[in-house]
């Protein structure tokens, strides 16, 4: 989908969770497929967007350990998206080359959602209420035409696994 001078790659259903999804292959790089939440490509590269829809409050401590405190106070350990997020990286840069830049953000769906330790992750960590206003004024070296954000979006769209 179009929105000005940017493309939303769609979702589609992925058949393994019978859920809406992009699913990405390249088996020159990863024998694995690679679901990925929201991909959206621009005049500033490929914006790999990871979504978590957690309730209560996220706290990132100095080590990298992602800790949620439930709405009853209690606190549970949660797993550390940075890894997948990586693959996602690795995954997009195979595909679109090393020159395309790559912007991953960490994004959290629930709006009432408190975070704590924004600055303890190596990624962008925001609410869904910031995305729009992140991607819009983010800016790198490199701009591309739409014709090159569409090469990209066609680059993408052969290795897709759902359809």
């Amino acid at each position: 989908m179009q929105v000005g001078d940017y493309i939303k790659i769609e979702r589609t259903p992925s058949g393994k969770y019978g859920e809406l999804a992009i699913v990405l292959n390249n088996k020159a790089l990863i024998d694995e497929p690679q679901e990925f939440d929201h991909i959206v490509i621009g005049p500033q590269g490929v914006f790999n967007i990871e979504t978590k829809n957690y309730v209560g409050k996220l706290i990132v401590d100095r080590n990298g350990n992602w800790i949620r405190v439930k709405d009853d106070g209690r606190e549970v350990g949660e797993r550390n998206p940075i890894q997948q997020i990586r693959r996602h990286e690795a995954v997009l840069r195979s595909i679109v080359g090393e020159d395309v830049p790559i912007v991953s953000i960490l994004v959290m769906a629930n709006p009432r959602m408190i975070i704590e330790g924004v600055e303890n992750f190596s990624l962008p960590l925001l609410k869904s209420d910031r995305l729009e206003e992140y991607i819009s004024t983010y800016r790198n070296e490199k701009v591309y035409t739409k014709s090159e954000i569409e090469a990209l979006r066609e680059k993408l769209e052969q290795y897709r696994v759902s359809k």
